[in-house]
């Protein structure tokens, strides 16, 4: 992977995670799908991308009303949140920034898993913020 690409990686990282926490999780429906088929992802995992994305958003907003139920420290627990969340994206990033040390089969897990992580954890935080 040349430092181009490195950089490219990067930048569309940090511009897809700003987007996709302010409009809909965009982030895994262009960006995580192209760096998954850039490693050699199949039709299923590329699937589960979409499947992770209304799953996580949809199921974990029942989790999310449960676990911020006091009024008086909403804000605090959802600015705590967000800067939990926040890092699985990087995690992701950084999984393929490092993809020349592993197989294309570790780097597609990672990606896949940090990618779950990020929205899952984001799922929690949608119904409270609604």
């Amino acid at each position: 992977m040349t430092d181009s690409t490195r950089h490219n990686i990067l930048c569309s990282l940090t511009g897809e995670a700003i987007w996709g926490f302010q409009w809909a999780m965009i982030a895994p429906s262009t960006f995580f799908v192209l760096l998954l088929q850039q490693f050699g992802a199949g039709k299923i995992m590329l699937g589960s991308v979409g499947t992770l994305e209304t799953g996580g958003t949809l199921l974990m907003q029942t989790l999310g009303v449960l676990i911020f139920q006091s009024r008086k420290n909403r804000k605090g627990q959802v600015v705590f949140w967000h800067f939990a969340a926040f890092p699985f994206v990087f995690l992701t990033g950084g999984a393929a920034l490092v993809s020349g040390w592993l197989t294309p089969t570790w780097s597609r897990g990672l990606i896949l898993f940090f990618l779950a992580a990020y929205l899952l954890m984001l799922g929690v935080i949608v119904a409270v913020w609604l």
